[in-house]
């Protein structure tokens, strides 16, 4: 294992999970759609010289997509990025960032769901105890070891929209395969974050988004530009380019470390108090989704 790609794939871990807590600080200074609206600009202006540069390198034009892949790279833009961003935002806001980390983690668990459902592939018993394991996580994150549930209480509603949002993240991937295998991973991640930028601005609009983003300061356009810069144009170069340089099943090995990163930094950027429910929540919760990311999986086709 090349330890250039090492590095590359712990700064995407790294930066991935410290999203949260930044993106908990930067909510304090703007609401969760116009967070998203100026992130997503950002990221739009510049993804275009990188995709450009890389493009060159590979010595291939930018392909662009005409007739039903413009539909349905808007589509994929609409739930992968436009929803699936108000939901996190709007989640972490209700909820500690920590938690948000922790529970976006169970994406897997649906995908595999959805596996099943539309390529027929098998919940095998490791895949459902995977998946029993880490909704017991959720579960003992959410209600801190009680086991009491009161969705008035906003710590928890923001709980459940980290569940909504990891289900958004895993539909988003197993509707995306097909376009990602028609254009290039980087390619198709860029259009979806262009599109998906346009379609914040009708919402954000009449909420005074321009005049939020220039009222931010010094701290917040930091926030901004991490969340647009560094984890999603670079953080996405880095793992396409990590994914080309080794086995997809090696890779993955990384996303394990997300949640705990996550937890960590959160504790230390935002004072999030580490209880011993959270830890067990933690261990449950990845521990599933390791079950079910590593079970043996049939080859799954494109149909969609």
């Amino acid at each position: 294992m090349s330890p250039k790609v090492v590095v590359a794939l712990l700064y995407v871990i790294t930066v991935w999970g410290g999203s949260f807590p930044v993106a908990k600080l930067a909510l304090s200074q703007i609401s969760p759609i116009n967070l998203a609206t100026v992130r997503f600009t950002v990221a739009s202006i510049l993804f275009i010289p990188v995709l450009l540069l890389s493009q060159k390198r590979r010595g291939e034009p930018l392909p662009i997509p005409k007739g039903r892949d413009i539909l349905a790279l808007n589509g994929l833009a609409l739930l992968g990025v436009t929803t699936y961003f108000m939901v996190q935002y709007t989640a972490v806001s209700l909820t500690t960032a920590s938690n948000a980390g922790l529970i976006v983690a169970i994406s897997p668990l649906f995908a595999a769901l959805f596996a099943a459902l539309f390529f027929h592939e098998p919940l095998t018993t490791r895949k459902l105890l995977g998946i029993a394991l880490a909704i017991l996580g959720v579960a003992t994150v959410s209600s801190r070891g009680t086991f009491e549930f009161s969705f008035g209480n906003k710590s928890m509603t923001g709980d459940l929209l980290m569940v909504v949002n990891a289900l958004c993240w895993a539909l988003f991937s197993i509707l995306g395969k097909k376009m990602m295998q028609r254009y290039s991973p980087l390619v198709t991640t860029f259009y979806i974050t262009i599109f998906g930028t346009l379609w914040f601005y009708p919402m954000a609009l009449p909420l005074g988004v321009l005049q939020k983003a220039a009222n931010l300061n010094a701290a917040g356009w930091a926030a901004v530009v991490f969340l647009g810069a560094f984890c999603s144009v670079a953080a996405y170069y880095f793992w396409y380019w990590g994914l080309s340089q080794m086995e997809a099943s090696r890779v993955a090995v990384f996303q394990y470390l997300q949640p705990l990163v996550s937890f960590g930094l959160s504790a230390v950027m935002l004072g999030e108090k580490i209880n011993p429910a959270t830890v067990l929540g933690a261990v449950l919760i990845i521990s599933g989704v390791i079950l079910v990311t590593r079970a043996p999986q049939v080859q799954i086709e494109s149909k969609v």
